[in-house]
Parts: C-alpha cells; sequence; structure tokens
C-alpha cells in the first residue's frame, strides 16, 4: 500500500496498517530553504519548494498547504501586516458594511493567487506520489478576521444571523472550488480560531453543508478542524474523547449518527525526548477499522520542538510494527 493509498483507506475508514500522519508544518515550512514566512507565503515558486522540501526532510504522510487565518481577508482588501514574521490582519469594516466579493476578482487578489499556483505545481509534481490537502479558513474564522470580533463573543447570539455570512460562505466556496481544480487531494477547513462554540457550529451544520456539497462534488475528502472538544460534547461531525478536534465529513449530511474519519492531535510534549508513549489513552489499534489519522495539535513551530526529536518521533510513527506490536 503506497502512502496515497493509505491516506486514501484512512479518510474512508478502511483498513489500514497504521494511522496516516497529517501534520500540521507551520514554521518548520522556511526550515530546508530559510526564507523568511512572508516571502516563502508570497512567491509560488519558494512555497511549492518549501512545501516539496519540508516533506522530504521529514518525510510524514500528507503535506498540508500553511494555515493562514489572514490569506482570505486579504483577498477581500484589507491589510496585512507582518508583525513578528506573521501575518495578521491590519484593518477591519464595520459591522454594517458589506465585504466586497466578486469570484474571479476575488481570486486574483493578495495572496490567494499565490497559494493556488503552489498548490497546482504541487500536484502536478509531487502529488503523484504524496498527497496535498488545501487548508481554507471556515466560515466563521473569515468572518471574525473581517470585523475584528469573534463570532461568537455575545453570549446567547444566533450565528446563523450574523452579518454578510453568507458572502463569506461563498467566498470560502470559491475557493474550495479553486483548490479542488488545482488537483488538491483533500481540503481541510480550519474552524480553530473562530471562537465559536461546538454547540454553536452544532447549530450551524447548514452552513458548512454547500461548502462540503462542492468538496463532495469533485470527490475529494473534506476535513472540519473544529474548536478543542469537551468531555461528554456530541459533536455531528463525529468526535473521539475530549482530544479529537480535526473530524473528516462522512459523504452524508445531517445527524449525530454520521460516522467519519476522526482526527487524533498529537500534544506538543510527544515531540519531547522524555515522552515515551502516544498520549491517547486506549488508542491501541482500534484505528484499523475506525478510520482515524494523526496530525498535531497546532502548528509546528521550530523554535519550540527540535528537528531530531521531531524526525525520530515521525519515523517512529510510520513504522507498522510500532502499531503491530
Amino acid at each position: 500500500m503506497n502512502v496515497k493509498e493509505l491516506v486514501r483507506n484512512a479518510l474512508r475508514c478502511r483498513k489500514v496498517p497504521r494511522p496516516p500522519f497529517i501534520p500540521l508544518i507551520g514554521s518548520y515550512l522556511t526550515r530546508v530553504d530559510q526564507y523568511s514566512l512572508k516571502e516563502t507565503w508570497s512567491d509560488p515558486g519558494l512555497l511549492h519548494q518549501a512545501l516539496r522540501n519540508t516533506q522530504q526532510l521529514l518525510n510524514y504522510d500528507a503535506v498540508v498547504m500553511p494555515l493562514d487565518t489572514s490569506l482570505e481577508a486579504e483577498a477581500f482588501g484589507l491589510p496585512v501586516r507582518w508583525d513578528g514574521g506573521k501575518p495578521e490582519i491590519g484593518g477591519r469594516l464595520s459591522r454594517e458594511e458589506p465585504p466586497p466579493f466578486d469570484s474571479e476578482a476575488w481570486l486574483g487578489r493578495g495572496r490567494v493567487p499565490v497559494f493556488i499556483e503552489a498548490a497546482t505545481r504541487y500536484a502536478q509534481v509531487e502529488g503523484k506520489q504524496i498527497p496535498l490537502f488545501a487548508s481554507v479558513s471556515g466560515p466563521l474564522s473569515v468572518w471574525s478576521g473581517l470585523y475584528g470580533r469573534q463570532a461568537g463573543s455575545d453570549e446567547g447570539a444566533d450565528l446563523s444571523d450574523l452579518p454578510h455570512l453568507e458572502t463569506v460562505v461563498q467566498a470560502v466556496i470559491a475557493l474550495c472550488r479553486e483548490y479542488a481544480e488545482a488537483g488538491v487531494d483533500g481540503i481541510i477547513v480550519n474552524e480553530g480560531s473562530s471562537g465559536a462554540s461546538q454547540e454553536s457550529l452544532v447549530a450551524l451544520s447548514g452552513v458548512y453543508k454547500p461548502i462540503f456539497n462542492v468538496i463532495r462534488h469533485f470527490n475529494l475528502p473534506g476535513v472540519l478542524r473544529s474548536p478543542q472538544q469537551t468531555e461528554g460534547n456530541r459533536f455531528p461531525f463525529t468526535s473521539l474523547g475530549a482530544d479529537a478536534c480535526i473530524c473528516s465529513l462522512h459523504p452524508h449530511s445531517g445527524g449525530e449518527n454520521i460516522r467519519g474519519a476522526i482526527g487524533i492531535p498529537l500534544k506538543q510534549d510527544f515531540w519531547s525526548e522524555a515522552s515515551d508513549s502516544l498520549p491517547i489513552v486506549g488508542f491501541g489499534s482500534a484505528f484499523k477499522n475506525k478510520g482515524v489519522f494523526l496530525t498535531t495539535e497546532s502548528p509546528l513551530d521550530q523554535e519550540d520542538i527540535d528537528l531530531l526529536d521531531l524526525q525520530d518521533r515521525i519515523e517512529q510513527l510510520l513504522t507498522d510494527a510500532y502499531w503491530n506490536g
């Protein structure tokens, strides 16, 4: 079974020899070529090169495009500052002001065409062997970036009534379609920084339906990166205990009986030399028939995680004997 088959089968809840490792690579993207994040994320050649070289350095199972919550806001015309080497949205819209959106113009503005071109290049070459997942900010995260407030900040607020949310959804759909046509193997919708509760996302399941309908139209797996789960909370996009915050949506919509692949985030201390086991209680070999993949709790930061520890741990995760012993 090659890597693409491993990832595809795991996300479709088929039996696999081990769970695939699909990390959020963070600032490690700049490790090999030593360009800044601003340089890397602003040039399609450098971004493609970084995606390729970082995967070759660390040998994980699938490449994920950078999680950049400013990307969509920039396409809506808001300025972006690079304070501390990372992008920050430099302006906001008033709550009454609709975000200007024309699909063709929006897709050509800011760094969106840079990311699309880098994804296209990777998919055409390295993507034949190593799966590539696009990453888009979820509609609540985009809305929060545009209006400078977390979507769930008002107690008791009905998030379905957020002004101009439908326009934001249309922009997310346009970006998903563009990535799909670029040849990616799946799309991650990142709501990890939206500020919304799990209950809010449950109530908003209809907002996500058209987004994942588009993803399914291209026969791609769609992954929702949601806020951290809480104990006992049942979320219709499927969860596993308190640590499951990345979930792959089943091809059918609605209801708590959905069964999709489950993403297990490895906590930061897993990468340290002192840690000697997976921090998942009762994990065992249950993954084989339940569609589980491994990811990272947050994007990896090369300032915090030693390269040799990271390489050793990833090599361990990719060994069939580790899971079958």
